[in-house]
């Protein structure tokens, strides 16, 4: 990742590279990680376009917040949290509100069961 060079010494060290991954496991932006990292985007971006290790490990960095958040929300809704699977539906299914509430109130016996058949 961080490869040795003859010359100007690189300015993508280990302690950078460590600080981007953590500014951008926490849903920090290319322009903000590079900032508390003390480098410059254009550096950043040289550097993620010629090593695809470091490439594939900010890419890693930056899904990271995203995976735990669908993670948290999938807990939610098998744990029978409504309101999380009706946001969940309105997102992926572009469905309005009252028309999953519609739906849930014309079927309370078979919501009940399926919430009872994941405790």
């Amino acid at each position: 990742m961080v490869k040795p060079n003859q010359g100007r010494p690189t300015k993508m060290t280990v302690e950078v590279v460590s600080k981007l991954d953590d500014a951008f496991m926490f849903g920090a932006t290319v322009t903000e990680a590079c900032y508390l990292s003390g480098i410059s985007r254009e550096t950043f971006y040289q550097h993620y376009r010629s090593d695809q290790e470091f490439s594939d490990k900010m890419e890693r960095a930056r899904s990271w917040l995203s995976t735990q958040a669908k993670h948290t929300l999938t807990a939610a809704i098998l744990n029978g949290d409504i309101r999380s699977s009706i946001w969940l539906l309105r997102k992926r299914d572009s469905l309005p509100t009252e028309t999953i509430q519609e739906e849930i109130k014309s079927q309370p016996d078979l919501v009940s069961k399926e919430l009872k058949g994941l405790s």
